[in-house]
């Protein structure tokens, strides 16, 4: 009888480094920083997550390919700079995310759908023809991520909700600062990839992501009719 395979949940963080987030990428860096610590005391959470961080400004790329977070040293710095296009990074997503579900399975790994955490301040600055077919494409593929979209800023309710999975968008409404409001999000993140990791502790997991909203943020509920 052959042995259970192992249960992992890949998770994407993605954060716009565009110029507008100038003033707020310490706060950015920081949190991450403060991530990876936080699951340093978490060993067993992070044995069943594989973590990476994608950044997209003008362009998008891979900052941090997916890792095992108990043998990650240091997270990647941002600097703020560029446009915010929405069409390059959902294109690296469909190329990436195939590829690295394919590669965790060839590790003998049960391998959930992927999810990402989408951090943005601003509206898309390439065409909504352009971002939608980028958009379309990735859900169309069989490793189709959960994703939540994270709103801060000047970012739009519409393309927020357009972007997330059904009932996962999100917009900031504190009354405290952008940092405060990455921050949130970070921590977010953080328990989440926890009670994830917890979770998927049960070989017969048939749940993964486990999410806990972040703080002074609200859903955002948009009708279609």
């Amino acid at each position: 009888m052959s042995e259970p395979l192992a249960n992992v949940l890949p998770i994407y963080f993605v954060a716009d480094h565009s110029g507008s987030m100038g003033p707020h990428i310490d706060a950015l860096n920081n949190a991450l920083q403060e991530l990876l610590d936080t699951m340093r005391f978490e060993s067993f959470a992070a044995s069943k997550v594989r973590f990476a961080v994608v950044g997209f400004n003008s362009a998008a790329g891979v900052v941090m390919p997916i890792s095992d977070l108990r043998f990650v040293e240091a997270v990647p710095q941002f600097e703020a700079y560029g446009t915010t296009d929405y069409s390059s990074v959902l294109n690296l997503l469909a190329a990436q995310l195939p590829a690295d579900v394919a590669e965790l399975k060839a590790q003998g790994h049960r391998v959930f759908r992927p999810a990402v955490f989408f951090m943005t301040d601003g509206c898309p600055t390439d065409t909504e023809q352009q971002w939608r077919a980028a958009l379309d494409h990735l859900n169309s593929l069989p490793a189709r991520p959960t994703l939540l979209s994270f709103g801060i800023g000047d970012a739009d309710d519409g393309v927020l909700a357009a972007i997330a999975s059904p009932n996962l968008a999100h917009r900031y409404s504190g009354t405290g600062s952008p940092a405060d409001a990455l921050s949130a999000v970070i921590t977010s993140l953080t328990n989440s990839v926890v009670q994830s990791g917890n979770a998927l502790g049960d070989p017969t997991a048939a749940q993964a992501l486990h999410f806990e909203p972040p703080a002074d943020f609200v859903r955002i509920d948009i009708e279609e009719v």
